[in-house]
Protein backbone atom coordinates (compact mmCIF):
# COMPACT_ATOMS: atom_id res chain seq x y z
CA UNK A 1 0.00 0.00 0.00
CA UNK A 2 3.01 2.20 0.94
CA UNK A 3 4.24 1.30 -2.39
CA UNK A 4 1.25 2.27 -4.13
CA UNK A 5 1.17 6.02 -2.83
CA UNK A 6 4.78 6.59 -3.13
CA UNK A 7 4.13 5.55 -6.77
CA UNK A 8 0.95 8.24 -6.69
CA UNK A 9 2.56 11.33 -5.10
CA UNK A 10 5.38 10.64 -7.44
CA UNK A 11 2.99 10.70 -10.88
CA UNK A 12 1.27 13.79 -9.15
CA UNK A 13 4.86 15.93 -9.02
CA UNK A 14 6.05 14.55 -12.36
CA UNK A 15 2.82 15.63 -13.99
CA UNK A 16 2.90 18.77 -12.15
CA UNK A 17 6.34 19.36 -13.38
CA UNK A 18 5.55 18.66 -16.88
CA UNK A 19 2.49 21.11 -16.96
CA UNK A 20 4.40 24.08 -15.45
CA UNK A 21 7.04 23.64 -17.88
CA UNK A 22 4.69 23.47 -20.86
CA UNK A 23 3.24 26.61 -19.97
CA UNK A 24 7.01 27.78 -19.66
CA UNK A 25 7.86 26.77 -23.22
CA UNK A 26 3.99 28.00 -24.48
CA UNK A 27 4.85 31.52 -22.81
CA UNK A 28 8.47 31.67 -24.19
CA UNK A 29 6.90 30.75 -27.77
CA UNK A 30 4.62 33.59 -28.25
CA UNK A 31 6.97 35.98 -28.50
CA UNK A 32 9.11 33.91 -31.45
CA UNK A 33 8.70 34.53 -34.69
CA UNK A 34 9.35 32.06 -37.41
CA UNK A 35 11.05 33.38 -40.47
CA UNK A 36 11.96 31.66 -43.82
CA UNK A 37 15.47 32.70 -43.56
CA UNK A 38 17.73 32.94 -46.68
CA UNK A 39 20.69 34.25 -47.36
CA UNK A 40 21.75 36.24 -50.65
CA UNK A 41 25.55 36.73 -51.87
CA UNK A 42 25.69 40.21 -53.66
CA UNK A 43 28.87 41.66 -55.93
CA UNK A 44 28.83 45.12 -55.23
CA UNK A 45 30.52 47.56 -57.25
CA UNK A 46 32.30 51.03 -55.91
CA UNK A 47 33.22 49.76 -52.55
CA UNK A 48 36.57 51.42 -51.48
CA UNK A 49 36.73 51.07 -47.68
CA UNK A 50 34.82 50.87 -44.56
CA UNK A 51 32.74 53.76 -44.93
CA UNK A 52 31.33 52.20 -47.98
CA UNK A 53 30.55 49.01 -46.12
CA UNK A 54 28.92 51.18 -43.47
CA UNK A 55 26.97 52.79 -45.94
CA UNK A 56 25.43 49.05 -47.97
CA UNK A 57 24.87 47.68 -44.47
CA UNK A 58 22.57 50.43 -42.82
CA UNK A 59 20.86 51.04 -45.94
CA UNK A 60 19.77 47.41 -46.53
CA UNK A 61 19.14 46.66 -42.80
CA UNK A 62 16.02 49.54 -43.45
CA UNK A 63 14.38 46.86 -46.00
CA UNK A 64 11.76 45.31 -43.55
CA UNK A 65 12.46 41.44 -43.36
CA UNK A 66 16.38 41.77 -43.61
CA UNK A 67 17.69 40.00 -40.33
CA UNK A 68 21.92 40.64 -40.90
CA UNK A 69 23.91 42.43 -43.83
CA UNK A 70 27.47 41.82 -43.89
CA UNK A 71 29.53 44.06 -46.62
CA UNK A 72 32.90 43.98 -47.31
CA UNK A 73 34.88 46.32 -50.15
CA UNK A 74 37.75 44.49 -50.31
CA UNK A 75 35.88 41.33 -52.09
CA UNK A 76 33.14 43.61 -53.17
CA UNK A 77 30.97 40.74 -51.24
CA UNK A 78 27.58 41.56 -49.52
CA UNK A 79 26.19 38.07 -47.57
CA UNK A 80 22.59 39.36 -46.35
CA UNK A 81 20.48 37.15 -44.35
CA UNK A 82 16.40 37.96 -44.71
CA UNK A 83 13.19 36.65 -44.68
CA UNK A 84 12.76 35.08 -48.26
CA UNK A 85 8.70 35.73 -47.90
CA UNK A 86 9.52 39.53 -47.41
CA UNK A 87 12.85 40.20 -49.49
CA UNK A 88 14.39 39.45 -53.00
CA UNK A 89 17.32 40.20 -54.71
CA UNK A 90 15.53 42.76 -56.78
CA UNK A 91 14.78 45.01 -53.26
CA UNK A 92 18.21 44.52 -52.17
CA UNK A 93 19.45 45.55 -56.09
CA UNK A 94 17.06 48.53 -55.20
CA UNK A 95 18.63 49.70 -52.17
CA UNK A 96 22.22 49.12 -53.49
CA UNK A 97 21.36 51.67 -56.51
CA UNK A 98 19.54 54.23 -54.31
CA UNK A 99 22.53 54.40 -52.23
CA UNK A 100 25.26 54.91 -54.69
CA UNK A 101 26.96 51.27 -55.78
CA UNK A 102 25.94 49.00 -58.74
CA UNK A 103 25.33 45.22 -58.35
CA UNK A 104 26.96 42.93 -60.50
Amino acid sequence: MKILSVLFVLAVVMFACQTKQAKQVEEAAKGVVVQNVGEYVLNVEGMTCDGCEKSVEAGLSKIEGVAEVKADHETGKTIVKADTLKVNTGDLAQMIVKIGYKVE
